[in-house]
């Protein structure tokens, strides 16, 4: 199976906000950079995936209470301290950035047509928020024919008990759910 990784929202505005706490308390930084080093080692392709939106917030999801929130308060807009990736994360110049404008990573054309470019069929998520993105990402992967693989221990969430709620549920729906430990004795 061509693999690729999957980086989500390890951006300013959610690792710094919403994430803040968890992100202090658990190492997902450290284990999601150790999988990266590791997916960079062996060339599998990796993908940095941000909420961010243009000046218009074009594709934003019409009717949605939280999103309409974000264009009210002018959050999350492109070039903006906000979307950076956080100055811990091993994100480096050259490496693919794709642009989301709602939860799902797949919300952007330019992601699934990498992956069908690519002939990838495996994904391994990290990321932020386990209740939000990775959980609908996850999912519509897996509902798209593809391999799904959760990093746990590389994703965090607003409290300990929705990454918990997330991962319960997940583990009905994913491939599997591992640690970057299981993952890197997997990839290596």
């Amino acid at each position: 199976m061509k693999t690729a990784l999957l980086v989500i929202d390890y951006i300013n505005g959610i690792i710094n906000g919403s994430c803040k706490d968890y992100a202090m308390s658990h190492p997902i930084v450290d284990n999601t950079n150790k999988l990266i080093s590791v997916c960079r080692t062996k060339q599998i392709p990796i993908y940095f995936v941000r909420l961010a939106f243009d000046e218009n917030y074009t594709d934003l999801p019409k009717y949605s209470k939280g999103f309409n929130h974000i264009k009210n308060q002018e959050l999350f807009k492109l070039d903006s301290p906000s979307t950076d990736f956080i100055s811990e994360l091993d994100y480096q110049d050259g490496d693919t950035i794709i642009n989301k404008t709602a939860a799902s990573p797949f919300h952007s054309k330019d992601l699934t047509l990498l992956l069908q470019s690519k002939n990838i069929d495996k994904l391994i998520f990290a990321g932020v928020a386990t209740d939000n993105a990775i959980n609908i990402g996850s999912r519509q992967a897996n509902d798209a024919g593809y391999y799904t693989v959760i990093a746990e221990d590389a994703c965090g969430a607003s409290s300990e008990e929705f990454h918990d709620w997330s991962i319960t549920m997940l583990e009905k729906i994913v491939n599997e759910i591992v640690t970057v430990d299981q993952l890197t004795n997997y990839l290596c």
